[in-house]
C-alpha cells in the first residue's frame, strides 16, 4: 500500500510509536491450551507471528499509570480521577461515568527476534515482513519527525528486494561477530549464505545499543516465519503437592515465552479529552498533579460539567509518569518475574537520552 501520509480517522488527531526491548521471558498467552508447540502458548496473529493484543497492553499500562501516581504520593482518588481522564472510566465508576478514552492503544508487533547462533551466542533477527509493517504504521500515521525512520527502512528494503530463502543480509560489522567462513548457522539446523553489505547507519533510528546493532539479521520471510515458532523458549513447569512435596497428579505442563532480547513496538494514538466533571475537581487534580509531580496543566477548558484536556497535556502526563520510568510489566507470571519491558519512544526529541 502506498500514498498513505499521516492519515488519521474519528477523534485521534496525533500518535507515537513506542519502542520495547524484553528484560525478561515474556508470555502473552492466550488464555487456555491449544494443540502445538506448548500447552500454553503465546498469542499468535493469524500469520503466526507473536504478538501481545492491544486490550492486554492498555491494561498493564493502565495499571502502572494509577500504580506510578499512588506511588508517588498522589491519593487514590485523584488518581482514579486522572486514570479516568486518560483511559476512560474505571471499573469502580463504570456507572457513574461515560466517557471515551483520550488514548487507542494497538497491537505490540515483533520487530526483532533474539534467536540462538552457532557463533556470537544469538541474532537479532527480522525479515522484509516485519520491517514493512513497520513503515505502514509510519506512514499512514500522523507521527512526528518520522522522515528519517522510513527513508532508513526503505532503504533496507530496497537492498532485500531479491533475498532468496537461503540468504540472510547483515551488516560489515556484524559479520565478523556471528558468522563463519560466510555463513550464518540459526537453531543448529538452519544455514543461511551471508551478504554483508547492509549499512549499520541504516538503523540508526532505532537508537539501539552497539551491541545490539552488531547483531541485527535480515532473513527471509519463510526463515522469519519458522524462526518464530523454533526461536521461542519452552519451560516444563509443575505443581507440587504442599505436604508430599511430589508433583500433584496431572499437573505437569509446558509454557511457551518471548526469550529475553525480544524487539517489540506499538503504536498510541492520542487526542484531547472530554470529561464530565466539575471544574472544581479536575482543578484539585491539577493541582496534585503540579505538585506531586511537577507538570503544569494550563490548557483546561470547562463548560458545565464538561472539562477537556488538550492533546499535548496528556501526551506529557503520558510520557512522564509511563515511559519515562521506562520499565513497564506485561503478561502473564509476572510473580516469577516474567514480562518486564523496557520502553520508549521510537522517534525521540533531540536531546532525548537512550
Amino acid at each position: 500500500m502506498s500514498g498513505l501520509e499521516g492519515i488519521i480517522g474519528g477523534r485521534y488527531t496525533d500518535a507515537e510509536i513506542y519502542l520495547a526491548k524484553a528484560l525478561t521471558p515474556i508470555h502473552p498467552g492466550i488464555g487456555r491450551g491449544a494443540l502445538g508447540i506448548a500447552d500454553v502458548p503465546i498469542c499468535r496473529d493469524p500469520f503466526g507471528l507473536p504478538v501481545i493484543p492491544g486490550q492486554s497492553l492498555k491494561g498493564a499500562i493502565r495499571s502502572a499509570f494509577r500504580n506510578s501516581l499512588i506511588n508517588k504520593g498522589v491519593d487514590k482518588d485523584t488518581a482514579l480521577t486522572l486514570e479516568s481522564a486518560i483511559f476512560g472510566p474505571v471499573p469502580e465508576r463504570a456507572g457513574i461515568e461515560q466517557w471515551s478514552s483520550a488514548v487507542m492503544i494497538l497491537d505490540m508487533n515483533l520487530l526483532m527476534l533474539p534467536v540462538r547462533s552457532l557463533k556470537g551466542v544469538y541474532v537479532l533477527a527480522t525479515s522484509p515482513m516485519l520491517l514493512t509493517r513497520l513503515l505502514n504504521i509510519l506512514k499512514s500515521l500522523p507521527i512526528k519527525k518520522k522522515n528519517n525512520a522510513i527513508n532508513k527502512i526503505e532503504s533496507i528494503l530496497a537492498q532485500a528486494r531479491n533475498l532468496a530463502p537461503d540468504e540472510a543480509l547483515v551488516t560489515k560489522e556484524a559479520a565478523s561477530i556471528i558468522t563463519l567462513e560466510n555463513k550464518l548457522v540459526l537453531l543448529e539446523t538452519i544455514v543461511l549464505n551471508v551478504k554483508p553489505n547492509i549499512s549499520k547507519e541504516n538503523f540508526s533510528f532505532l537508537n539501539l545499543d552497539e551491541e545490539d546493532l552488531n547483531k541485527i539479521v535480515i532473513v527471509h520471510d519463510n526463515v522469519m516465519s519458522e524462526l518464530c515458532y523454533r526461536g521461542t523458549w519452552i519451560v516444563t513447569r509443575i505443581a507440587l503437592d504442599y505436604k508430599t512435596k511430589t508433583v500433584k497428579t496431572g499437573a505437569l505442563w509446558t509454557e511457551e515465552y518471548l526469550p529475553p532480547e525480544t524487539i517489540l513496538y506499538t503504536t498510541i494514538l492520542y487526542s484531547s479529552s472530554k470529561v464530565k466533571i466539575s471544574s472544581k475537581k479536575l482543578s484539585e487534580v491539577i493541582k496534585v498533579v503540579r505538585e506531586k509531580l511537577g507538570l503544569e496543566i494550563t490548557r483546561l477548558k470547562c463548560s458545565q460539567e464538561i472539562c477537556q484536556l488538550e492533546l499535548d497535556e496528556i501526551k506529557n502526563i503520558m510520557d512522564n509518569i509511563i515511559f519515562k520510568p521506562q520499565v513497564l510489566i506485561v503478561g502473564g507470571d509476572e510473580t516469577v518475574g516474567r514480562g518486564i519491558l523496557l520502553i520508549r519512544k521510537l522517534i525521540r526529541e533531540e536531546g532525548e537520552k537512550k
